[in-house]
């Protein structure tokens, strides 16, 4: 009970660490790691969040940036936990173990957070936009709804629920190593949105669906 009141808090957590690292972009202050800038004078960097937790409570929020960021987080949450972090996901992901089994009680609910922030320097323009694109959630089976729900995935995408109406789905510019092993419906969801050049997904039960993604009856 007291992990599962601990999530609000970590997610702004979490939003604050990525805000940290964009207002560095923005302000293109660099380091040889991060961030690069590309010819559009588009200042961006792969980030992850590693937050520890311990005895269900957050202990630490840490953020990883530029081209060594996976390994380097990696090997601070096995560091952290004792077990790394591949296997973890693999436990996680292909038995019956959750979090506590895997990590043991002190270290249950430690997770990483993977994005990608990006600022484009512009006088004219306060705040940049993302686009989002509605889609219904008859594009996913319902197993895939139920696991979205019990936080299945969340070692390969970052995602929201939209309450008990659906989903919002972080569609990163690249796609990661892991999004491998996701079902076969939200592969298709997010190589749809990167072909239209979006960065959100919201899945709603009352929107259409469109003729590009197969479509599910539940």
């Amino acid at each position: 009970m007291l992990l599962d009141l601990q999530v609000e808090g970590v997610l702004k957590m979490v939003v604050r660490e990525l805000y940290v690292v964009a207002a560095i972009i923005t302000g293109q202050v660099q380091c040889s790691a991060c961030p690069k800038p590309n010819l559009k004078g588009c200042y961006e960097m792969n980030v992850v969040v590693l937050v520890k937790m311990n005895d269900e409570l957050v202990e630490e929020v840490e953020t990883f940036g530029g081209p060594t960021a996976l390994p380097d987080v990696m090997k601070a949450f096995q560091d952290w936990t004792g077990v790394s972090y591949y296997d973890f996901a693999r436990r996680y992901h292909t038995t019956d173990e959750d979090s506590l089994d895997i990590l043991g009680e002190e270290f249950a609910g430690t997770k990483l957070y993977f994005n990608k922030v990006k600022s484009i320097p512009d006088e004219n323009q306060e705040n940049s936009l993302e686009s989002m694109m509605t889609l219904s959630t008859a594009h996913i089976t319902q197993e895939v709804a139920d696991e979205l729900l019990e936080d299945a995935y969340s070692c390969q995408l970052i995602y929201y629920p939209k309450s008990e109406y659906g989903y919002f789905l972080c569609v990163l510019e690249d796609e990661l190593e892991n999004e491998n092993s996701l079902p076969e419906c939200l592969k298709d969801i997010l190589a749809c949105a990167r072909s239209k050049g979006v960065q959100w997904v919201m899945l709603d039960r009352d929107a259409d669906t469109i003729p590009e993604l197969p479509v599910f009856d539940w």
